[in-house]
């Protein structure tokens, strides 16, 4: 990456050029105990990414703490390109602007594994308060939801003391 910015500072090509820098999502590194990735730790630790967006006409340096999902960086990278797009996402670039709030109130996570047949894995429904986990394809033995506010780590489950919150989701 810092090969491709000097060659930008070298070429002079900075207000001339949309640079977006996008991460896979992560993995566990003993945040609740572990070493890893998989269905059962839909958490930030796991399911968050790292997206930097510049554009020569843009803010600097802000940073934007709205839900986001992966495709939205298509419909966002193209609107800033005047490129029409139609299909799945969001153009998350009026968030950043400062023109909108965000561009949705949940946000879902998905996990699946395809051996055969019906696809079976976990989902998070995530919103500024809340991450509800819960299997999906099976019954889910131990569903979660945690309380965002009190309990940002996600290390206590408060399923069961939330039945009809649980029933909404």
């Amino acid at each position: 990456v810092g090969r491709v910015f000097d060659k930008l500072d070298e070429l002079k090509l900075w207000d001339d050029t949309v640079v977006v820098v996008l991460s896979d999502h992560g993995t566990e590194v003993m945040d609740h105990g572990k070493f890893g990735k998989g269905p059962g730790e839909l958490h930030p630790f796991n399911t968050g990414i790292v997206w930097h967006l510049r554009h020569p006409d843009g803010p600097k340096g802000k940073g934007v703490n709205a839900l986001v999902q992966a495709h939205d960086v298509m419909p966002t990278v193209l609107s800033l390109l005047d490129v029409p797009f139609e299909g799945d996402g969001s153009n998350v670039w009026p968030v950043v602007t400062g023109q909108q709030q965000k561009v949705r109130d949940h946000a879902v996570i998905g996990w699946a594994g395809w051996a055969s047949g019906t696809a079976k894995g976990r989902a998070s429904v995530r919103d500024d308060d809340w991450n509800y986990v819960v299997s999906v394809g099976e019954p889910d033995p131990n569903p979660e939801l945690y309380n965002l506010a009190a309990d940002p780590d996600e290390v206590t489950n408060v399923h069961d003391q939330h039945p009809a919150l649980v029933a909404e989701r």
